[in-house]
């Protein structure tokens, strides 16, 4: 049995002609993985919060975060599963990262988006990571199917 070795690079990026992120510079690799989690909390599943969480195995068709249109981060214990649903999709949809924690902030100045801080390690080589710590904001979209609450 042939043994693979997993590229820094993620697959959509290899069509595009991007060079493996572990080869990239350090930055480089930050930005990478900071553009893809904002792409993947800023796009919508499909599946309800319930059947988004009753999937055992996450492929690309369950993509992105699902409709939080019952939630609102000014509650903790929807910010808390918030902040679950966001850690589910980044692990299940970023190898590169592994989530360390996930805090919601409350909305203080726009009330159409929610933001998220995201700390974790960064696999930057073969075995080799990097402590991160970073800020994504998760807008809201006008359509009221995949509206997030705030």
């Amino acid at each position: 049995m042939r043994a693979w070795k997993a590229s820094g690079c993620l697959l959509f990026d290899r069509f595009a002609g991007a060079t493996p992120a572990a080869d990239a510079g350090a930055t480089t690799l930050v930005r990478s993985v900071i553009q893809s989690v904002e792409r993947l909390l800023n796009t919508r599943s499909s599946l309800s919060v319930s059947d988004y969480v009753g999937v055992s195995r996450h492929t690309v068709f369950h993509y992105g975060l699902p409709d939080l249109v019952h939630y609102s981060p000014f509650a903790s214990s929807d910010a808390r599963q918030i902040a679950g649903l966001i850690r589910a999709s980044i692990e299940a949809h970023e190898p590169r990262l592994k989530v360390r924690d996930v805090r919601v902030e409350t909305p203080r100045l726009r009330r159409d988006t929610v933001s998220a801080v995201i700390s974790g390690q960064l696999q930057t080589g073969s075995n080799a990571t990097s402590p991160v710590t970073f800020k994504v904001q998760i807008a809201a979209t006008p359509s009221p199917r995949t509206a997030l609450a705030v």
